[in-house]
């Protein structure tokens, strides 16, 4: 199965997932993100100069913005999900 790219909304909400599960080290979020170091670094500081991430003796967590943030984003996946399902069931009926 071929992957596609995933965006920088996902990307964003893979990093603070990994986060709110209290794995806030840089080869934790690498690994369980699934991102190079370069990308990891790229989205730690954008999500830094926004407030959504601290860093604290190499440890990184989430802040209150950042843990609202990740909240919405799993509404987010619930509704695509909830979405992808209808769109099924609507595809069964007419083909």
């Amino acid at each position: 199965m071929v992957r596609i790219k995933r965006n920088t909304v996902e990307m964003v909400g893979d990093i603070l997932k990994v986060l709110e599960e209290g794995r806030g080290r840089k080869s934790a979020i690498m690994r369980d993100a699934n991102l190079s170091y370069e990308v990891m670094e790229k989205y730690l500081s954008f999500l830094i100069q926004r407030g959504l991430v601290e860093v604290e003796g190499g440890t990184y967590r989430l802040t209150e913005k950042g843990v609202k943030l990740l909240q919405t984003l799993d509404s987010l996946r619930e509704l695509e999900a909830k979405a992808d399902e209808l769109i099924n069931e609507i595809k069964k009926e007419l083909y």
